[in-house]
């Protein structure tokens, strides 16, 4: 059994954003984290301060949600899932509206 296998399991998804960054910052303490984003070489900077406590992976979740099973190794368990993936739409307070 691989180390990571004995390891607490966390899967991040947005892990390449600002909370993300730090939410696997957090988690590396303690668990291997698995870290979606779509930015590569913003999942390269957290493999390159996290090492082998993180394994990334390259993913638009908005496109490929039916295409999880081959995106994430089959895993026997997740301990931790937290799903910060999101798209967020920047608008002036003028333009802003209630919806």
């Amino acid at each position: 059994m691989t180390e990571v296998q004995n390891s607490k399991i966390a899967v991040v998804t947005g892990a390449t954003g600002g909370m993300g960054k730090e939410i696997v910052a957090n988690l590396v303490s303690d668990h291997h984290v698995y870290a979606l984003g779509r930015d590569q070489a913003k999942l390269d900077e957290l493999v390159a301060a996290h090492g082998d406590a993180v394994t990334v992976v390259a993913v638009d979740l908005a496109q490929e949600l039916d295409a999880m099973d081959a995106v994430l190794p089959a895993l026997e368990r997740v301990d931790v899932l937290v799903n910060g993936a999101a798209i967020a739409q920047a608008f002036s307070v003028e333009s802003a509206r209630v919806t």
